[in-house]
């Protein structure tokens, strides 16, 4: 199975969530699990964020027009397994999310649904805490475990490190997951199957009196 396009590099806009343990209902509300079509969910991403209770937009919102990096604290992804709230990230245009860490379920579906799950170190996240209001760009190589963040005013630019499990990496460079990496693999576990069995072939012993 694959998860769209794979990619090794990706920069965007992004939007600073200074918190901690945001959960997948605040992703992803639950009265709009009765959606099924992962090309119209964008409208309810974070929808108590953006949404006034009159469907006005908020003007406290953090969030804008194409924002494809998220920033967030602690244990992102939390509380339900939904996988909507996957989904929706990927409907409104999120590839990359750096957090201080994730809750492992929400991990897991971010890659198999092509999106980066970057663990930061604290001091990359202060800067990012006390530049919230900035436009920031940021750039993820995912080779190189290595991405960049500037501000487009004024410019700067800084270099941080992560790390990224290698099979989780090529998952997202290659644009499969863990299920589409076996199956591509098919021809070979049959290969191997086949030169197992006429190598050892199975032997049944049966005792006197037994019948096959």
């Amino acid at each position: 199975m694959t998860n769209a396009q794979g990619w090794t590099h990706w920069t965007g806009r992004a939007v600073v969530l200074a918190r901690d343990n945001i959960d997948t209902d605040q992703i992803y509300p639950g009265r709009f699990l009765s959606l099924t079509d992962r090309s119209e969910m964008s409208s309810a991403f974070f929808a108590d964020w953006r949404f006034a209770a009159d469907g006005s937009l908020r003007a406290d919102s953090p969030f804008a027009d194409g924002q494809s990096v998220l920033v967030a604290g602690e244990n992102f992804g939390c509380g339900s397994s939904r996988e909507h709230a996957v989904w929706v990230m990927r409907d409104f245009g999120i590839r990359v999310v750096l957090a201080r860490s994730f809750a492992p379920i929400f991990k897991q579906n971010a890659i198999a649904n092509g999106i980066a799950p970057v663990e930061i170190s604290a001091a990359d996240y202060k800067i990012f805490v006390a530049n919230t209001q900035t436009k920031l760009e940021i750039t993820v190589d995912l080779a190189m475990g290595q991405g960049l963040i500037f501000s487009i005013l004024p410019l700067n630019l800084k270099i941080f490190n992560f790390k990224l499990d290698a099979f989780d990496a090529h998952c997202l460079r290659t644009g499969t997951d863990p299920l589409g990496f076996l199956l591509s693999l098919s021809e070979e576990s049959d290969s191997f199957s086949k030169n197992q069995n006429t190598s050892h072939p199975l032997q049944v012993y049966f005792s006197k009196g037994d019948s096959p």
